[in-house]
């Protein structure tokens, strides 16, 4: 054996001229011996180095301070009977286990990240992408402009107001079937911020006594709940969903929160996702009030520098003007032709844009506005069939209007002064919601026409009655001024 040995080693020393200046450690104790080799005469002037596992550290990083040769490195083993083995440098020291996993563990994150990212595409497709007999899947991809890009890009015209998700609502005209199922006939209260929304909400709530699933069911009830359930709160009744974001639309719609009939009205600002609530089987009916763009754009500066209640709260607005206000890039612009077409982040807005605004509000919503409030809530009641008040809730009923009508004092009010026309400022605005204001043109324009469409008699005594003396007092009061709220 030892024999055999010495012949081995001499032979292995008669190849020298292959290997590079060599270095032996005296502590070598066990483990096997490796040595470096290298193409002849390219890396001559390289040393390779000869290690054990103990000194596997080192050895690496002696190899990573060097200049890497461009060729593949072998490494030689010496193996137990004395010969010599090729190795792939890679394998010149066995790591342990614990620095394999530590290999491992980039390329872990990123497939589990890839995954992820492929999962909640999917989730999101899975709300407008339907199977192949639907015939909602078709007019979808119109509306997508193929189905590959996002419904934020899509190209929308007038005729898209009768594909879906917008053929998931009821025609202004058109009323809900009788003996329809639960949750047909449900309101969408598109809500436009500083727009009225928190008295109309007090309205249905307080005063009506309607179930809304809406943002405030987020600080009242238990959303992460696996029921849909209602909770009491100081504003009335509220579903345990919360329509305004994201991950609740999809929550609602996993628990089926239309088809329940729980919710007597739903409110979002995303038409467009919360849309997907209803299908063709439960379609809603649309209703918004509107205030004017740049009465609206004024309240907001005003009311984000001192709203600390907000999670949008901005109080370096107290040390700007409205000037400055306006030319910021992160100033809200044209908001109600970006949330109906979904162009939030779209630099470009056009004609075309505005023109399937209009359709949309001709024939799907209700318009409502802050300057008619007693009238708009007369049309409301109309509208969703909520005028069948009992008579032992009349008087309270009306009171409670009245007061939430006529409320100048809260939280979300706030006494500003309002630029006048012509003025830098009023231009400044102007500029940045031109398509709004020719929105809300147009809506004031359909106030007056819808009401021929909703009153043809009926119910139309219960509702004059009922804010008879609303629309008396509001004459009374026109020369003082009030906030128009939100």
């Amino acid at each position: 054996m030892i024999k055999e040995t010495q012949r081995a080693v001499s032979k292995n020393r008669s190849s020298s001229s292959l290997l590079s200046t060599t270095k032996y450690d005296n502590n070598i104790k066990k483990g096997a011996i490796t040595m470096t080799l290298k193409p002849y005469a390219k890396s001559a002037s390289k040393s390779s180095s000869i290690s054990n596992n103990n000194d596997a550290g080192a050895a690496g990083g002696r190899r990573s301070r060097r200049k890497r040769s461009s060729k593949r490195q072998m490494t030689y083993v010496r193996n137990g009977f004395g010969g010599m083995e090729s190795i792939p440098e890679e394998s010149h020291t066995i790591p342990s286990n614990s620095k394999r996993l530590k290999r491992f563990v980039p390329a872990l994150v990123f497939v589990t990240t890839t995954l992820a990212m492929i999962v909640s595409s999917q989730v999101w497709e899975d709300h407008f992408t339907l199977s192949s007999s639907n015939p909602r899947r078709s007019s979808l991809s119109r509306l997508r402009g193929g189905g590959s890009r996002a419904l934020s890009r899509a190209l929308l015209t007038p005729e898209s107001v009768d594909q879906y998700p917008f053929s998931n609502f009821l025609n202004v005209d058109e009323p809900p079937p009788k003996h329809s199922k639960k949750g047909v006939g449900t309101g969408f209260y598109w809500q436009i911020p500083r727009s009225g929304g928190t008295t109309l909400k007090h309205i249905m709530g307080t005063c009506l006594g309607k179930v809304q699933a809406a943002r405030t069911s987020a600080d009242y009830c238990d959303i992460h709940s696996d029921t849909l359930s209602t909770c009491q709160t100081k504003f009335g009744e509220y579903v345990n969903a919360d329509p305004s974001d994201h991950g609740g639309i999809q929550r609602a719609d996993h628990l089926n929160l239309i088809p329940s009939g729980l919710s007597d009205v739903i409110v979002s600002s995303r038409i467009l996702h919360a849309s997907t609530l209803f299908d063709e089987e439960h379609k809603g009916r649309l209703f918004t009030i509107f205030r004017d763009p740049i009465e609206r754009a004024v309240s907001t500066f005003y009311y984000l520098r001192n709203a600390e209640w907000e999670r949008n709260y901005r109080p370096e607005f107290k040390s700007m003007s409205l000037l400055e206000y306006a030319a910021l890039p992160d100033t809200s612009s044209n908001w109600m032709v970006r949330w109906l077409t979904g162009k939030n982040a779209d630099p470009d807005l056009t004609k075309d844009d505005l023109e399937f605004c209009k359709e949309l509000l001709r024939r799907k919503f209700l318009v409502l506005l802050t300057d008619e409030m007693s009238s708009s809530i007369q049309r409301l009641l109309h509208y969703m069939d909520w005028a069948d008040i009992p008579k032992n809730k009349f008087d309270e009923t009306k009171q409670c209007l009245k007061e939430s009508i006529h409320k100048e004092t809260g939280l979300n009010q706030a006494k500003h002064p309002t630029p006048e026309k012509g003025s830098a400022e009023y231009e400044a605005l102007r500029r940045i919601n031109h398509l709004d204001l020719e929105l809300y043109e147009y809506a004031q324009e359909l106030f007056v026409e819808q009401w021929s469409v909703l009153y043809k008699g009926e119910g139309t005594q219960l509702n004059e009655l009922f804010l008879e003396d609303l629309t008396i007092e509001e004459n009374q009061d026109q020369d003082q001024p009030q906030e128009k709220e939100q």
